[in-house]
C-alpha cells in the first residue's frame, strides 16, 4: 500500500511564476510555505525539524556570491527562516550534511567553490569556517571555460569529502575533520573524461557513483582510491537525442542505481547485482527532469520536471526496481528539487 506523499518542492523563481518553496500532502493543493529567492535545492538536517536551502544567485547582498539559509519546520508546515549566510561563490547549487549534523558543505557552481559551514545544536549556521577555491577548465568552452562545483560527498565513517568539478572534468578526495575544516595537502585528484563535466556522486557499500552531467554518463568508483571499475551511458543504446545527465540515486536497499536525463526526458534503472546493468529508460512524462527522489518506503519515486511546470510520480516495484507511471501528476512551477518528509 502506497503511502500519502508528504513533499517539499524546491523551485527557480526568477523569470517563473513561482515564489519560493512549496509543500505537498497527498493529493492537496501544492501550498507556499516559504517565499525565497531561488530555492533550487534542498536538504534536511538530521533530526529532520530543519531544512537548508540555497539561494542560486549571484546577486546576494550585491555582492558577487549566493546564499544559504536554514528553515525551521513549523507544526502547521510553514517555514520559518532562521538564519542566512552568504554561501562565498555565486550560484550555489548542492548541500551537504554531515550525519552527526556539525556542519554542512554548500557547492557554489558559478564561483568554483565549495564552503563549509558549523551547525549550532539547533541546526543554526554559524560562519564559515571553509572556503576552497578550485581552478581549471575543460574541453567544452560554452559550459567549461572555469571551474563549477556541482556537489560534494561526504564518505561514510571516513574524514574524507569527494567533490565533483564539472568545469574542470575532475572529481577531488578531500581529508576533512570533524568540524568541516578542509586539508588540501593530502588533495587527490583524478580527471574525468574530456567534456564528461562530473555533477553528482551516490553510493553503496565500497563504492561511489560518479553522473557526468555533459556526455550523459555514470562511473563506478573504489571509494579506497577512486580508481574507475565501470562506466557506461545513462541512455538507451541507439539513442541519438541531445541530452544531459542530471540526478542520481541508489535504492535504499542498494540493489538499484537511478539516473535522469534532460533532453531524452527520461529515468534510466540500472541494477547493480553485477556492476551496472540498464534495466528500464522510462519516460518522466514532462520537459527536462532536473531532480527526483525515491520515498521513504521505496514504493514511489517523483520526478520534478522543471520545464512543464510539474512533479510526476512513479510506482517502483521492489523486487525488479523498475517504474510505472501511477498517474500522480502535481502542478508547480519551474520545480528543481524534490524533498520527502
Amino acid at each position: 500500500m502506497i503511502n500519502e506523499i508528504s513533499l517539499l518542492v524546491g523551485t527557480y523563481t526568477r523569470d517563473t511564476d513561482s515564489d519560493g518553496i512549496y509543500r505537498v500532502i497527498g493529493a492537496n493543493e501544492p501550498e507556499l510555505v516559504a517565499r525565497c529567492d531561488n530555492p533550487s535545492f534542498l536538504v534536511a538536517h538530521p533530526q529532520g525539524d530543519v531544512i537548508y536551502a540555497v539561494s542560486e544567485v549571484d546577486d546576494y547582498q550585491a555582492t558577487n556570491t549566493g546564499a544559504v539559509r536554514a528553515l525551521f519546520i513549523q507544526a502547521n508546515g510553514q517555514l520559518s527562516e532562521m538564519n542566512m549566510q552568504p554561501s562565498m561563490g555565486a550560484d550555489p547549487c548542492h548541500i551537504t550534511v554531515a550525519d552527526d549534523a556539525a556542519f554542512l558543505v554548500v557547492s557554489n557552481y558559478s564561483g568554483g567553490t565549495f564552503t563549509t559551514f558549523p551547525l549550532d545544536e539547533d541546526g543554526h549556521l554559524e560562519n564559515f569556517i571553509s572556503l576552497t577555491q578550485h581552478t581549471g577548465s575543460g574541453i567544452l568552452q560554452d559550459r567549461q571555460s572555469s571551474a563549477h562545483i556541482h556537489s560534494s560527498y561526504l564518505v561514510a565513517n571516513e574524514q574524507v569529502l569527494l567533490v565533483a568539478d564539472l568545469g574542470s572534468d575532475q572529481l577531488v578526495k578531500y581529508q576533512i575533520s570533524p568540524l568541516g575544516q578542509i586539508s588540501t595537502e593530502e588533495r587527490q585528484t583524478l580527471a574525468a573524461s574530456p567534456g564528461a563535466g562530473p555533477r553528482l556522486m551516490a553510493s553503496h557499500g565500497d563504492h561511489v557513483y560518479l553522473l557526468n552531467e555533459l556526455n550523459s554518463s555514470i562511473t563506478r568508483h573504489r571509494t579506497s582510491d577512486l580508481r574507475i571499475e565501470q562506466s557506461c551511458s545513462t541512455l538507451p543504446a541507439g539513442c541519438e537525442t541531445t541530452s544531459i545527465a542530471a540526478h542520481i540515486e541508489v535504492s535504499q536497499d542498494g540493489k538499484f542505481l537511478y539516473a535522469s536525463n534532460r533532453g531524452h526526458d527520461s529515468i534510466s534503472v540500472f541494477s547493480l547485482e553485477s556492476g551496472l546493468t540498464l534495466e528500464q529508460s522510462i519516460s518522466t512524462g514532462g520537459k527536462h527532469p532536473r531532480h527526483f527522489a525515491l520515498s521513504p518506503n521505496g514504493e514511489e519515486l517523483y520526478v520534478a520536471n522543471m520545464l512543464s511546470n510539474q512533479i510526476n510520480g512513479f510506482s517502483r516495484d521492489l523486487d525488479t526496481g523498475l517504474l510505472s507511471d501511477n498517474g500522480k501528476r502535481i502542478a508547480i512551477p519551474s520545480p528543481t528539487c524534490v524533498l520527502f518528509l
